[in-house]
């Protein structure tokens, strides 16, 4: 392959994961660079896979987000699709009681996502019944540095 074109590659791959190195997760009192979270997770976190229904929340379009972040978006949707399914979710368990229905009792609880909701839109598009991912306890983001943000 030419060099220039080497560049271009390798620039095109830069250009679009930028994103992910200035992304943060928030629990509403602290934040955490996503990075960060990922390498820990890769190292101490459990792997599973979970049901794309018990991710769905995610999917619904909250006050907080706009533009392409808001999931009923097009841009949002034409980014999701172009989302790589190989690659894990990374996601927050914070624990929570499920009542009789299957449901968390407490909307606060349960699973949180601090990095993959294209992928999970991705994966439900697709017919996916469940995605990979990396799962960390809430003690555990605790214990991860948060550096300056």
């Amino acid at each position: 392959m030419p060099i220039n074109k080497c560049v271009k590659t390798f620039k095109q791959f830069f250009e679009s994961n930028r994103a992910f190195h200035d992304q943060t997760y928030s629990d509403g009192d602290q934040s955490w660079k996503v990075p960060e979270i990922e390498k820990f997770a890769k190292k101490h976190g459990r792997k599973e896979k979970i049901s794309i229904e018990e991710l769905e929340r995610h999917l619904e379009p909250t006050d907080e987000e706009s533009g392409d972040e808001r999931p009923d978006s097009p841009e949002f949707a034409e980014r999701a699709m172009k989302a790589d399914l190989s690659y894990p979710i990374i996601a927050i368990d914070y624990g929570g009681d499920r009542g009789p229905d299957g449901w968390l009792a407490d909307y606060d609880k349960g699973i949180w996502i601090a990095d993959g909701v294209h992928r999970i839109f991705k994966a439900k598009k697709s017919g996916q019944k469940e995605i990979d991912a990396l799962i960390i306890t809430d003690e555990e983001l605790n214990s991860i540095d948060h550096g300056n943000i």
